[in-house]
Formats: structure tokens, C-alpha cells, sequence
């Protein structure tokens, strides 16, 4: 994480980090929507929750019975290649539309009550 006083965008990337198992990190990319009056609506930080990177990219890079370290390396790279030229990856970019479009609709109705 940039020291505070790093100046550019560190106040930025300090405000918005990027939370996970007790880490943070400066992570983009960031989506924060405000009001007018600058306060907070929602904040959307990389992925969308359905789609549980580390635990897929996990699973796909994982040895498998027999392997060797130079196979199992060519074959995860095959198998993830395969993955991100999948329609999986526009369902998750989807996902983030519409995680982002859900919490905005839902802010707008409980803020009006």
C-alpha cells in the first residue's frame, strides 16, 4: 500500500483498497458511485460475488494424480485459457453489471423511505 503522502491517487488507493482474508491491497479495477453531494452510494471492488477467483484458479493450477510440475503447468494453462475464452467470462462480467445496477436500484429505494 502507498504511503499517504505518496501524492497522485495513494489518498484514493488507501479509501478504496481492496479487502480479502485480513489483506488489503491497492487493486483496480474500483467502481464508486456518489451523490451529488459526494456521499457514498456503493462500492464495487473487482469481482463480482458469484465468481470466486481464487478458489477456480485454484482448482484449475492444482496438480492432478500422475502430473508432473512441467504438466501440470502446461494443462492449467490450457485449462484457464479454455476458461477465459468461455462464456463464463462475459456471465461473470454480466454478474458485475448487474451486482452494481441491484445495489444502486436497492440504495435508491431504501434512501427515499
Amino acid at each position: 500500500m502507498p504511503a499517504p503522502s505518496a501524492g497522485g491517487n495513494a489518498d484514493l488507493v488507501l479509501e478504496y483498497a481492496n479487502e480479502k482474508n485480513g489483506e488489503r491491497w491497492a487493486t483496480v479495477p474500483v467502481a464508486v458511485f456518489f451523490t451529488r453531494d459526494f456521499v457514498e452510494l456503493y462500492r464495487y471492488i473487482e469481482y463480482p460475488a458469484i465468481y470466486h477467483k481464487d478458489r477456480v484458479l485454484g482448482l484449475l493450477r492444482a496438480a492432478r494424480a500422475g502430473e508432473t510440475e512441467e504438466q501440470t503447468k502446461a494443462r492449467s494453462g490450457r485449462d484457464i485459457t479454455a476458461l477465459l475464452e468461455s462464456p463464463f467470462f462475459d456471465v461473470w462480467a454480466r454478474a458485475g453489471i448487474a451486482e452494481i445496477l441491484s445495489a444502486l436500484h436497492e440504495r435508491l429505494l431504501t434512501s427515499s423511505r
